[in-house]
């Protein structure tokens, strides 16, 4: 099951969202960082990652997280993400926190916090 929330302008732009999803795939906490930039740039163009972990704390949980930037390819919107594969101790699923890149500044605090006390089960 997905969840999420954003926030959009009036002209339907995404300013910033959170969202979750199991995991779908190949995806795992050593791969991560490779997996989500290949993925990225699926969709996106100019993808430059920026830092990532491997093994980090989250509750009840393990993650591997990457920060990167992006620009779409519909509208050449820029935006700046979180995305973290979180290994809990029976599932695993992935949360990414994204903001254009104008509104990072604003939305990067709540993102971080929303993302460090994501649960995994």
């Amino acid at each position: 099951m997905q969840a999420g929330a954003g926030k959009r302008d009036r002209s339907g732009r995404i300013l910033v969202y959170l969202n979750s999803t199991p995991q779908q795939g190949d995806e795992n906490l050593g791969n991560w960082t490779r997996f989500r930039i290949t993925r990225v740039r699926a969709e996106s163009t100019a993808v430059h990652r920026e830092a990532a972990a491997l093994g980090l704390g989250f509750v009840d949980a393990v993650g591997s997280c990457v920060v990167d930037r992006y620009t779409t390819r519909t509208h050449a919107n820029h935006y700046r993400e979180i995305a973290c594969f979180v290994q809990g101790n029976t599932t695993a699923s992935v949360v990414v926190g994204a903001a254009l890149q104008s509104e990072w500044t604003r939305a990067a605090p709540l993102l971080e916090r929303a993302i460090s006390a994501y649960r995994a089960r």
